[in-house]
């Protein structure tokens, strides 16, 4: 862009987004309305347009050597599919999730990242970028140090024991056993009604973490499997701290604030698949049962956060790689 306001040369420049169908797309074209005319306003002889594809990112959304830069930040941790069924863990970042599951994971996030890197190579022009940013496994920073998640189990096995849940449920936050037979029922009814559009169908069940369990070497081993498509140009892993947090221990922040900061950052992440779970009929649940159960964990989420702070962060991968055509 800015090469281009130097040469005083005019350049059509498109943006397109692509995001499932299920998200709020209306808070999406106003934010790239507002981001547009930004980039206009700063670059004059640019003309910006933009757009939303309503689809899913494993497969393809694009014309053949159609993009000349990407940029994908923290969305890679949504699966293609459902890898495995939790059975007595609330989210599978948690240190209690067992081996086998962790194993089904790591493999199910190889290959979700081998398909995306293919596909994404068939859009490209030759030399074009494409950055990745996700939330990875470390060896300097293992996963049971990701404190929002052990602290979260420990909540749930908490009203196990107060008879608030079963512990059948602890797995059902997540996408459990139980509700194997009803996900996949409604996986078929919407692959068949969106087949033609081929979109991401029944992404609310999904789990969301498997590339939690992919570690650099398995990073570096997919990036070397598809060489002959794509370049890896740079490959960093960053320990990614909650602003909050430092602000937290700087004494710019106060123990409310950032208590307050890592139970939404659960809420965020978990709140959806909990729904799903706590308040199914099979558990004979009513909504006010639900809206109850939810306001207690919150409750001692917080509490425990209160408690015994612990930092909202988590590996980061950064990757900038050169399609190679």
């Amino acid at each position: 862009m800015k090469q281009q306001r130097q040469q005083q040369q005019q350049q059509e420049v498109h943006f397109s987004h692509v995001d499932v169908p299920s998200n709020h797309f209306t808070a999406l074209f106003a934010c790239s309305q507002q981001y547009t005319a930004a980039i206009q306003q700063t670059c004059p002889l640019l003309h910006v347009t933009s757009s939303a594809v309503g689809c899913s990112m494993y497969s393809r959304n694009f014309p053949r050597a159609s993009l000349s830069l990407g940029f994908s930040f923290s969305s890679l941790h949504w699966q293609s599919s459902s890898a495995v069924w939790l059975s007595r863990t609330v989210n599978p970042g948690c240190s209690k999730t067992t081996p086998e599951e962790h194993a089904a994971l790591r493999a199910h996030a190889i290959s979700d990242l081998s398909a995306f890197l293919r596909l994404r190579g068939e859009e490209f022009v030759p030399s074009g970028l494409l950055l990745l940013c996700y939330v990875c496994y470390s060896d300097a920073v293992p996963l049971s140090s990701m404190a929002f998640h052990d602290a979260a189990q420990a909540v749930a096995e908490g009203m196990v024991a107060d008879g608030l849940l079963q512990l059948e449920d602890l797995g059902s936050m997540a996408g459990g056993r139980r509700q194997q037979q009803q996900q996949q029922q409604q996986q078929q009814q919407q692959q068949q009604a969106f087949a033609a559009a081929d979109t991401w169908s029944n992404a609310k069940y999904r789990t969301s973490t498997p590339v939690y369990f992919l570690d650099e070497a398995s990073q570096r081993g997919v990036y070397a499997n598809v060489a002959d498509t794509w370049e890896l140009l740079s490959f960093d892993i960053v320990d990614n701290v909650s602003p909050m947090w430092r602000e937290y221990q700087e004494g710019r922040a106060s123990n409310e604030q950032q208590a307050a900061v890592f139970v939404n950052f659960w809420r965020a992440l978990m709140e959806p698949f909990m729904q799903q779970g706590l308040a199914r009929p099979a558990a004979g649940r009513s909504a006010a049962d639900f809206a109850a159960l939810l306001a207690t964990f919150f409750e001692r989420m917080t509490a425990a956060a209160l408690a015994n702070p612990q930092p909202a962060s988590y590996p980061a991968a950064r990757v900038l790689l050169r399609c190679a055509g």
